[in-house]
């Protein structure tokens, strides 16, 4: 895809979806027929094994000019030469899963010929503002994702899009403009129960209660977004419980000495957990959700004052043995791994998706930054390892520090300009990972 953005004119429309909805189909593994259509599905089928011999023919055809060719346009053209030769292939295994299986085409061509756009949004404090602007480009050009995943600010940020469509980016910006610390951040006075014992606690609550609640007045929960929406949060066990939060402290003073401030590495007990992937954790409301993804050990703390809340997280933190839950950025600051394997088990009925993620992480060890410094650390390590699901990776501008949780409008407006600039940047190539495609491309 990246060959077509650099080459638009190398080759027709129909025959770049050639390519592509061969590709799609050498990567289906599991699907419920029915499902990526808005359906209830109900039977899932494996078909990876049967389509091993195709999935291999299509890696040796088609693996050499995509992997090995420099020049977009010569990679393109070779491309297309070795999807003509796949054809025929294509013809056979496609007759035999809809025989074997009792498929109808319709259901397939919606399984493998709509690839989603799952956005995922990083942490990253205050820089997470130029998201907004982000936000308005996707809105203008009618690209709003299918899955919406964050961590940390990024579920902050994430709950404002997916909450309500169409998508009220005026009201936004003027939320954020208007924010004040005292409005976000103020003593921590509910015991601990989930979380992690802090200094300060979030006031999510007061902050983005308007935007969070239902009609009714009651609160909006993960299962009623408009658009389906998932929270990384870090699940603690035992030893790490306990000396994460120490670990933390520990290293202020280091902070300001401007040295590193915490180990790149955690105590192994510490797991992500996606709060919105179950049924259980749906039944959470999108504040308790953000707050405590947005918990950094140590530093803030979050108990949700619904008892039924607190009922569904003892549930939660029973089934996965975890004792503390807190700041998602701690194990997954940009969750792509998460969100993939997510849409793979199912989370939004179709299995394929292009993952998109917006990263505006760049931790600076300054002494006004010591709130948000503690996960610097930990962020390298795991963003090697989930930059492998991202489809397209857009860093943001860092038009603010982390810490200026407060900017003011015009900071906020220059954040989300900014942010939509870059953004349209990529809307090339956003649209060519997501554009549908059709069997009709490969018989013509």
């Amino acid at each position: 895809m990246r060959a077509h953005v650099a080459a638009p004119e190398a080759l027709p429309a129909e025959r770049l979806g050639r390519i592509r909805h061969l590709l799609a189909l050498a990567r289906l593994d599991e699907f419920e027929p029915g499902a990526a259509s808005g359906g209830t599905g109900g039977r899932l089928l494996s078909v990876g094994q049967e389509s091993t011999a195709f999935r291999q023919r299509v890696g040796d055809l088609l693996g050499s000019p995509l992997r090995g060719e420099r020049d977009p346009v010569l990679r393109l053209r070779a491309a297309d030469a070795a999807s003509e030769r796949l054809v025929r292939d294509a013809v056979a295994h496609r007759s035999a899963l809809l025989e074997r299986h009792d498929v109808r085409a319709e259901d397939l061509e919606a399984e493998i010929g709509h690839r989603r756009l799952t956005l995922v949004l990083g942490g990253g404090g205050a820089a997470a503002y130029s998201y907004l602007g982000a936000f308005a480009a996707l809105v203008e050009a009618d690209r709003l994702p299918d899955y919406v995943v964050g961590s940390s600010v990024g579920a902050v940020m994430g709950a404002l899009l997916a909450r309500e469509v169409p998508v009220p980016i005026d009201d936004y910006l003027a939320f954020a403009a208007g924010l004040t610390y005292r409005g976000i951040v103020g003593p921590a006075t509910r015991p601990r129960r989930h979380g992690v014992r802090a200094p300060l606690a979030l006031r999510l609550e007061e902050a983005m209660g308007s935007f969070l609640r239902n009609p009714d007045g009651t609160a909006l929960r993960l299962s009623d977004t408009a658009i389906p929406f998932d929270v990384v949060a870090t699940g603690l066990r035992g030893h790490a419980a306990r000396v994460i939060p120490a670990t933390v402290l520990r290293a202020l003073p280091a902070l300001a000495r401007r040295r590193r401030p915490v180990p790149e590495r955690m105590p192994g007990a510490a797991r992500p957990l996606l709060l919105g992937a179950d049924e259980l954790s749906r039944q959470l409301s999108v504040v308790d959700a953000i707050s405590i993804s947005s918990a950094i050990p140590g530093m803030l703390h979050h108990e949700s004052a619904d008892p039924d809340a607190a009922l569904v997280l003892d549930s939660l933190m029973v089934r996965h043995r975890i004792d503390a839950l807190v700041d998602g950025s701690t194990v997954s600051n940009v969750p792509a791994e998460q969100a993939w394997s997510a849409v793979r088990a199912g989370r939004i009925g179709g299995r394929d998706t292009a993952v998109l993620a917006l990263d505006c992480f760049y931790p600076e060890a300054r002494p006004r930054q010591a709130w948000y410094a503690p996960v610097a650390g930990l962020v390298t390590s795991q963003w090697n390892r989930n930059r492998l699901y991202c489809d397209a990776v857009v860093r943001m501008p860092t038009t603010l520090a982390p810490s200026s949780l407060a900017p003011g409008r015009a900071s906020v407006e220059r954040a989300a300009e900014a942010g939509a600039a870059t953004l349209r940047a990529a809307l090339p190539l956003i649209d060519a990972l997501t554009t549908p495609t059709s069997w009709a491309d490969v018989e013509r």
